[in-house]
């Protein structure tokens, strides 16, 4: 898990300042923390194209992007080669673009909001909410994932049946929206299914545990997470990095206690 400031703070109240790291005691597997980062596919292994929009509506900022071009930058930051789109409509896609917190207000980039800028393009979308969750086709129509797993006889997690939608729809496009459904503790990737694309706007920024959830997403096991591209504000990738560095950096001294 990602204990943040509440945890803390709930810690400090009860005059505890120290937390035992487990990885030292018995029966934990002794596989080294090198070896564990080798087989993990970290934010840092996607590729990253930064779109810097401060504008707080995740759907201002995914058109823009869907309008936009860019020039690929070398190492020392300078622009080379052709423009190109940030996303490449030429070949079916899979994208992660998380939405505002509101599900159905306008003018915010809702939920609702971003279902129907997607499904006018002739995409499908994976919506997740409090109210529903399941597929929205392009003519608006919508299943349950509840009815969609029935269908198939499905019985696993969100990853089976999103695979299984692949599979039966190699061609089409298809995009995963929500915010608080969709940021905890769910598997997405899968062999057969990963994002194309990471879409984070400014406004995912406004939580930075949320934030880190979120793109907890687009990483995992190798064998499960393929390279996908990230857009965002360069802001938001520098701020996920260091915090990603700095747990890495403290799990590596491997200290006996977190103070």
């Amino acid at each position: 898990g990602s204990p943040y400031d509440d945890f803390w703070n709930m810690l400090i109240e009860n005059g505890i300042t120290q937390l035992l790291n487990l990885q030292n005691k018995t029966g934990f597997p002794k596989e080294s923390y090198e070896e564990y980062l080798e087989s993990y596919r970290s934010v840092k292994d996607h590729k990253f194209i930064p779109f810097n929009n401060d504008t707080n509506n995740p759907l201002e900022y995914i058109k823009k992007i869907f309008e936009g071009k860019y020039r690929e930058v070398d190492a020392s930051g300078n622009e080379i080669g052709e423009l190109k789109p940030y996303i490449d409509e030429s070949k079916p896609y899979t994208i992660f673009a998380p939405a505002h917190l509101y599900t159905e207000m306008t003018g915010v980039g809702s939920h609702e909001e971003i279902v129907e800028y997607f499904t006018s393009k002739g995409d499908t979308v994976f919506l997740s909410n409090g109210k529903f969750k399941g597929f929205v086709d392009p003519s608006g129509s919508r299943k349950t994932l509840t009815d969609f797993n029935e269908e198939h006889s499905i019985e696993g997690e969100l990853r089976d049946s999103l695979r299984k939608w692949r599979e039966l729809n190699p061609r089409k496009n298809i995009v995963i929206t929500g915010y608080w459904t969709i940021e905890r503790g769910i598997t997405f990737c899968t062999t057969g299914f990963c994002f194309d694309y990471a879409i984070l706007s400014t406004y995912h920024l406004n939580k930075l545990n949320k934030l880190v959830q979120l793109i907890g997403r687009t990483t995992g096991g190798k064998k499960y997470v393929d390279q996908m591209t990230i857009i965002c504000p360069k802001l938001i990738y520098d701020t996920v990095n260091n915090l990603v560095e700095n747990t890495i950096a403290l799990r590596k001294l491997n200290p006996e206690n977190y103070n």
